[in-house]
C-alpha cells in the first residue's frame, strides 16, 4: 500500500501544478498497484483514498467535455460515501472492494479520455466540441456537440477511433510481448505491458495478476508476487492454480522475515489460504 500512498502525492503535487493528465495516469497505477485482498485502513491509506477521490472528483466537476453522470458518477460517489462512514462504523469489505473496482475502471477510461482531449486541445474548452462519457466497462463513448456548427470534426473524430484501436491491441498480443520482454529479462517493460493489457482489456485482471505474479517471483519480489497471486485469485483464478505457488512464496517470506511479527503474517495466511 505504500507505493499507492507514495503515487498518490506524486498526484497531488501533479494537480497542483494543474497537470490534468499526469494525474489520472498517476491515479491509474495506484489503482493498479493495489492488494485488494490484503487491504488495510491505515490512517495513511485512507488518507490518500480520500485524496485520489477527492481529485477525479473535482476533475469530472471542472472540465465541461466530461459528461459527469450515470457509472462515473455513481462510481465516484459510491465510494466517497463510503470513505466518509468509515470513521463512523466498519466498512463491509465485499462492498467496499467492488466500490474500489468500479472506481479503478472510471480511471481507465478517464485516463484515456483526458490525455486523448488534452493531445487534442481539447480539454480547456469552456465550450467543447465533443464530450466523452465512461461507460460500466472503463471504455469511452464520444459525443459531438450539436449546439456548435459550421466546424469539421472528421480529423478529432479519426483520431479518437485510432487512438481506440491502438489501445485495443488483443490481449493474446500483451501477453506474447510481456513473455518475450520477460525471456530478456526487461521486467520493467513486460511489467508496463501486463497493466496495460489490464487497462485495455478489464476483462484480463485474472491472467494478468498470475503473470505479475509470475513475474515478481523471478525478481525475488516475493511479497508483490503473493499479492498479485491473490488478486488474481479476487479476479477468478482458481485456488488450485495458484496454491503452490502461494506456499512456497509465504514459506520464503517466513525465513526471510526480520521479525515475529511479519513472519507471523505470513504463517496466518498459509493457514487461512490452505
Amino acid at each position: 500500500m505504500q507505493r499507492y500512498i507514495d503515487l498518490v502525492q506524486q498526484a497531488i503535487t501533479e494537480f497542483s501544478a494543474h497537470n490534468f493528465d499526469a494525474v489520472t495516469t498517476l491515479l491509474l497505477r495506484a489503482w493498479q498497484s493495489l492488494s485488494i485482498e490484503s487491504l488495510s485502513m491505515t490512517p495513511a491509506f485512507y488518507n490518500a483514498l480520500c485524496n485520489a477521490v477527492e481529485m477525479m472528483d473535482l476533475i469530472c466537476q471542472h472540465f465541461p467535455s466530461i459528461l459527469y453522470d450515470g457509472f462515473l458518477e455513481t462510481s465516484i460517489q459510491n465510494l466517497k460515501n463510503a470513505l466518509e462512514v468509515q470513521t463512523e462504523q466498519p466498512i463491509n469489505l465485499s462492498t467496499f472492494n467492488d466500490y474500489i473496482n468500479a472506481f479503478g475502471l472510471c480511471l481507465q477510461g478517464l485516463e484515456f479520455g483526458v490525455n486523448f482531449f488534452s493531445r487534442q486541445g481539447l480539454l480547456n474548452s469552456t465550450e467543447p466540441l465533443f464530450f466523452f462519457r465512461i461507460t460500466a466497462s472503463g471504455t469511452l463513448e464520444l459525443y459531438e456537440n450539436t449546439k456548435i456548427n459550421g466546424i469539421d470534426t472528421t480529423a478529432v473524430i479519426e483520431a479518437f477511433n485510432a487512438a481506440l484501436h491502438k489501445e485495443k491491441k488483443s490481449a493474446e498480443a500483451y501477453l506474447i510481448t510481456a513473455q518475450q520482454l520477460l525471456e530478456e529479462k526487461q521486467f520493467a517493460a513486460a511489467e508496463q505491458h501486463l497493466y496495460q493489457m489490464m487497462k485495455v482489456h478489464s476483462n484480463t485482471q485474472k491472467e494478468g495478476f498470475f503473470h505479475l505474479a509470475g513475474l515478481y517471483a523471478e525478481q525475488q519480489a516475493y511479497e508483490r508476487a503473493t499479492d498479485a497471486y491473490m488478486k488474481s485469485m479476487v479476479f477468478g483464478m482458481p485456488k488450485a492454480v495458484v496454491g503452490e505457488q502461494v506456499k512456497k512464496l509465504c514459506s520464503l517470506l517466513i525465513r526471510a522475515a526480520e521479525n515475529p511479527k511479519e513472519a507471523k503474517r505470513w504463517q496466518e495466511l498459509l493457514i487461512d489460504f490452505f
